[in-house]
């Protein structure tokens, strides 16, 4: 009888024993094989199709579809062999996790790649962007616990507080002929405009405009009129805690009279000011903190 000689190594006789276990084959269980029958099983010990001297994984599965090296296939190359693979078709160089998937590290729902606040707690409510989500009953992007008017209507601009901006006007003040100083019988209404005042949000402002008669020359009425409302402007200052930051001024001259300029009564109704509180996006560009000199 005629002996063939195989070099098996320790690992090369591990796999043909574990393989011989897993895999029972008449082949193998046969003891008349013959030397060429034994040359062919040695040869592929998991009969995958890849030859054992190149196999780099010499135990794969009966009936397995194995790549060039004897291994599993990871079409997408994830690290994750196709029959684990429940996301087949990742994207490259994605991360992934234990079922071949983007990883989504924080269980919210939202893959890592796209969550934009990638380590909400367990168990909290997100939205597509991965982040939490605050109730917001309106639905005008502010959330509740932060939302003064909470049943604005759909559609309606709000500020920061959830409010629609107001634009309201206050009482207006009359002067003297070419005069910017307050008079005394017309302080109790501007202390019923600080009342108002009090309720100013942080993302409105005041703003005072002057007015004058028709009487003198446009560039003098001007300037009169921007001085009447900076004269306001200090008197609101000096008996509140209202932010002079806040409070803009502007000088319209005889330019928008509310009487007829040819009567004594008309003319006193036109020499005046007006407050209206307002967002900042609709502040006029000519407004400005300070009379211009």
């Amino acid at each position: 009888m005629k002996f063939v000689w195989l070099p098996i190594t320790a690992a090369l006789l591990a796999s043909s024993i574990t393989l011989a276990e897993d895999k029972p084959s008449s082949q193998i269980d046969n003891k008349d094989l013959s030397t060429k029958e034994i040359n062919e099983v040695y040869s592929d010990l998991d009969q995958d199709g890849v030859t054992t001297r190149y196999d780099q994984c010499q135990n794969t599965a009966l009936s397995e579809t194995v790549n060039t090296i004897g291994c599993d296939l990871d079409s997408d190359q994830d690290g994750i062999y196709d029959k684990n693979d429940q996301c087949p078709n990742t994207p490259a160089n994605t991360p992934v996790n234990f079922l071949g998937c983007a990883a989504d590290t924080d269980y919210d729902g939202v893959v890592d790649t796209k969550d934009r606040c990638p380590m909400t707690p367990l168990g909290t409510k997100v939205d597509v962007d991965g982040c939490k989500i605050v109730d917001d009953s309106d639905n005008d992007g502010i959330a509740n616990n932060i939302d003064q008017c909470p049943d604005t209507p759909m559609g309606v601009e709000v500020n920061q507080f959830g409010c629609q901006p107001r634009t309201s006007l206050l009482v207006n003040i009359v002067f003297d002929t070419a005069s910017w100083v307050v008079r005394p019988d017309q302080e109790s209404f501007l202390m019923k405009d600080l009342s108002t005042l009090k309720d100013l949000q942080a993302d409105e402002i005041v703003l005072i405009t002057g007015h004058t008669d028709s009487v003198g020359r446009d560039i003098d009425n001007v300037r009169l009129s921007w001085n009447r409302a900076a004269s306001v402007k200090q008197y609101l200052t000096t008996h509140s805690d209202v932010d002079p930051l806040q409070i803009y001024l502007i000088g319209q001259g005889d330019s928008s009279p509310i009487a007829d300029n040819s009567t004594d009564t008309g003319r006193q109704e036109n020499r005046r000011i007006e407050l209206e509180v307002m967002t900042q996006n609709v502040l006029p560009q000519s407004a400005m903190l300070h009379s211009p000199q």
